[in-house]
């Protein structure tokens, strides 16, 4: 539910979404850094932090990296915290508090075992909302922040549980962690072996930096072409990559995946987590592919992702 009220001067816009899940799950997403990069702004997004001081009075530096590749650096100034109640702060353009934007209040209200979480950003002016959602899809980006923000909670609520939407392998090479970390992050090595069994990637490209984005291509035997692209969301070098997916044409806009025949009800945004694990010279790689259908779409997905990584085997073992 969304509302735009521009009555008696108020200049507010705000949208309504019941959670499955409990108020401090929530609270914590929203305020670690970790968890705010996999889930802040717009599909396709990606931020960075550079500095949060989590308390009153305290700030929150960061860039959002849009898919053209172009950052556009904030702050916010908190100005109330009541865990697991409310936030509300002040949003300024660029790395000072000078150029405010709006003011914003998250309040998390339990509802039925489940979290009804208010998002309300106030501006200056009218002008300035309208601006905001007429030039600038406000109104959408709060709707897409939301979405992914349930979606974040949703992958720790089963982490928690020890359960997993989509699937998770794990593989052992006999091979060193320096060379499956180079093999799976340098485009020249991904084209070897991106791709289940007989198929090719005529084309990888990425910028392998948090923000930074892909673009791969995966072309069957009979030559029909998949392409997906995303943002890298997290990199611990040589531990850690967490990165969005999603479907994508040869330009790399986002597109839904119903283009490649699957159902409509097939997630826009997906995630992938790879963890790189040193084994006495050996290297133990899990990866967790979030958001993955069950059923017949992740049995699909299993087998095409441990046949890429039998490619991978030859590889890096050989």
């Amino acid at each position: 539910m969304t509302n735009i009220d521009t009555a008696d001067q108020s200049r507010t816009l705000e949208i309504s979404r019941l959670m499955d899940a409990p108020k401090e799950l929530i609270f914590d997403a929203w305020t670690q850094p970790r968890h705010i990069s996999q889930w802040w702004g717009l599909y396709g997004w990606a931020t960075t932090t550079h500095e949060i001081d989590f308390r009153k009075g305290g700030r929150w530096r960061f860039t959002m990296h849009s898919p053209d590749g172009n950052g556009y650096p904030s702050t916010i100034v908190y100005n109330e915290i009541s865990r697991p109640d409310v936030i509300r702060y002040d949003h300024f353009e660029g790395d000072q508090d000078e150029n405010k934007m709006f003011s914003a209040d998250l309040e998390l209200e339990d509802e039925g075992g489940k979290t009804r979480v208010r998002f309300r950003l106030v501006f200056p002016t009218i002008e300035a909302l309208r601006r905001a959602v007429e030039e600038f899809n406000a109104e959408e980006g709060m709707k897409q922040t939301l979405v992914r923000l349930e979606s974040r909670v949703a992958r720790d609520i089963l982490d928690d549980a020890d359960e997993h939407t989509g699937l998770r392998i794990e593989r052992t090479f006999n091979a060193p962690r320096d060379l499956v970390w180079e093999a799976w992050t340098d485009p020249k090595h991904v084209a070897k072996w991106h791709g289940p069994e007989g198929f090719t990637a005529p084309h990888v490209e990425a910028d392998f930096r948090v923000g930074g984005k892909f673009l791969s291509c995966m072309e069957a035997p009979d030559g029909t072409q998949f392409w997906s692209t995303g943002m890298y969301h997290e990199i611990d070098p040589k531990d850690l990559i967490v990165a969005s997916d999603y479907f994508a044409d040869k330009d790399g806009n986002i597109v839904h995946a119903s283009k490649y025949g699957m159902p409509e009800d097939f997630p826009l945004e997906m995630f992938v987590v790879t963890e790189f694990e040193d084994l006495n010279g050996t290297t133990k790689l899990t990866l967790t592919h979030y958001g993955m259908p069950a059923g017949e779409m992740t049995e699909g997905a299993t087998q095409g992702w441990n046949q890429s990584l039998d490619k991978l085997a030859a590889i890096v073992e050989g």
